[in-house]
């Protein structure tokens, strides 16, 4: 809360929208309602932090929990970055922080296959520069 009270507190005001982003269509519009917004606003951050998880093993995962993960952890922020990045080129500023787990890089547990799966997205798709 201390940060929000400190960038709420400079001369350019922060807003900022908590939603989900794993259908296209809402995620484009979203996107063209910031961009076309008369209060000036651009979008300088994108911070995905999203994870839900099953614990559940190769043998016993269904392919519906199987989709809910990978929809929820992994298409979201394959849409949210793809849909953001080109107005941030024009800008020509912004930030893209991809939050994940340890379970993208060292698989913790074989029942968190899907989470940690989907987790690994985030490490080849972000990256700083």
């Amino acid at each position: 809360m201390k940060t929000i009270r400190v960038a709420a507190s400079r001369a350019n005001p922060i807003s900022w929208v908590t939603t989900s982003m794993v259908i296209p269509s809402l995620a484009s519009a979203f996107i063209e309602t910031k961009e076309t917004d008369v209060s000036g606003e651009t979008i300088d951050v994108l911070h995905n932090n999203i994870g839900i998880s099953k614990a559940e093993t190769m043998e016993t995962l269904s392919v519906e929990d199987w989709d809910l993960i990978m929809d929820t952890n992994l298409r979201s922020m394959f849409l949210t970055c793809g849909t953001v990045l080109p107005h941030m080129v024009r800008q020509p500023k912004g930030a893209i922080v991809n939050i994940s787990s340890i379970t993208a890089l060292r698989y913790a547990r074989r029942s968190l296959l899907a989470y940690g799966t989907s987790n690994a997205f985030a490490l080849p798709t972000t990256s700083s520069s």
